[in-house]
């Protein structure tokens, strides 16, 4: 059995944690409302004394996460972890857990429970190390199913699932595997403290080594035809800045070349071709090696393709009213501070 008990884990959004007894009215006030754990296979609670019992028992058994909202410090669901044994046969031999999750009907639709189970695979396989993490839903519960599905877990068998007040559901189990998750994972290039390329690497999410840097390109794109410059909307359900504003950027993949990453992130992201790109300087964060760039293109301003899942709209925008625009608080501000220099160049 897992023992989360002295395990913190962050998003842009939530705090993953341990219960505490004084979670317990927040505990209580998702937990008695009618539809919210009949959808995980309980029945709500009908007293604050029942919540109270079952909140003990979370701390005692030291595998349920309590998901806490940063923006009220409420906790508004719980994330478990179970040791069920499948008579599947791949999964013979080998070593990991069931995840369990309920959220707060209050905060349905924000993407939230998908932000934090992505979050806790991440955990078991790059710092559990286990070999495979399962997940199921009851196949009437499509809120379920999205988080399922939009964390990549893959259908292994259809269950029959007996719940705590005695009724059967019909249930999909899924899972992913170790390896499968880890071949998927973006591979970060690191830099030396001088900015030198390193042959190592980070899979995205980790923080980088000591005495290194993760490589990060920033584009400021501009087209020439209409002279105007291109700000993207972040997606509503990425972690960091959702509906955000910002200019085109990303992660360098291992051994990947600067000037590439930087064409390929906004080809990516917008659909722009563009070979007039100039390099400007480098930005060194806490964690993070920038590199930014100057694009210029002479496409249709019609033209951009949204990436699904990374950017939600996009504005074109002249240089008064593009620099007015990170001036204010629409935009990433920590994109901001990297790119103050270059905004500064722009007005000269």
């Amino acid at each position: 059995m897992i023992d989360i008990s002295k395990t913190v884990l962050e998003t842009s959004r939530l705090i993953l944690r341990p219960f505490l007894l004084t979670d317990l009215d927040d505990f209580y006030e998702y937990a008695s409302v009618d539809g919210v754990g009949e959808m995980a296979g309980w029945v709500h609670h009908e007293s604050c004394d029942e919540s109270k019992r079952i909140l003990e028992l979370f701390i005692s058994n030291k595998n349920v996460f309590a998901i806490v909202n940063k923006a009220n410090n409420k906790v508004i669901g719980s994330l478990g972890l179970e040791d069920k044994k499948y008579q599947i046969n791949s999964l013979n031999g080998l070593n990991g857990i069931e995840i369990g999750y309920v959220l707060s009907k209050d905060y349905w639709g924000l993407g939230l429970m998908t932000e934090a189970v992505k979050k806790v695979i991440f955990y078991l396989f790059l710092e559990l190390k286990l070999d495979y993490v399962t997940c199921g839903y009851f196949k009437r519960n499509l809120r379920s199913k999205r988080v399922f599905d939009k964390n990549g877990f893959k259908y292994i068998a259809d269950i029959k699932y007996e719940t705590m007040y005695k009724t059967v559901e019909d249930t999909t189990l899924g899972v992913i595997y170790r390896n499968d998750y880890l071949d998927k994972l973006e591979k970060i290039q690191l830099y030396d403290l001088n900015g030198n390329k390193l042959d190592k690497w980070i899979y995205r999410g980790q923080r980088p080594l000591e005495n290194t840097y993760a490589g990060v390109v920033d584009i400021i794109i501009k087209n020439t035809k209409y002279d105007k410059y291109l700000l993207t909307k972040r997606d509503k359900n990425k972690e960091s800045y959702p509906n955000y504003y910002e200019t085109t950027g990303g992660a360098i993949s291992y051994l990947e070349d600067e000037a590439l990453a930087a064409r390929r992130e906004v080809l990516e992201e917008t659909g722009i071709k563009g070979d007039n790109l100039t390099f400007l300087y480098t930005y060194k964060s806490k964690y993070n090696i920038h590199f930014e760039y100057y694009l210029e293109c002479d496409c249709n301003l019609f033209d951009v393709v949204l990436q699904d899942g990374e950017t939600a709209d996009y504005v074109w925008l002249d240089k008064l009213e593009y620099l007015h625009m990170w001036q204010s608080d629409l935009v990433v501000d920590v994109q901001k501070e990297r790119l103050a220099k270059a905004l500064s160049n722009l007005l000269e």
